[in-house]
């Protein structure tokens, strides 16, 4: 996952949010 495959980093950052959330980080 990159920069070019996500332009918008405010989507991005909440994908990652529910990524820690779903692996109880």
């Amino acid at each position: 996952i990159g920069k070019k495959s996500h332009p918008n980093t405010e989507e991005f950052k909440k994908e990652l949010l529910k990524k820690e959330e779903d692996l109880g980080i």
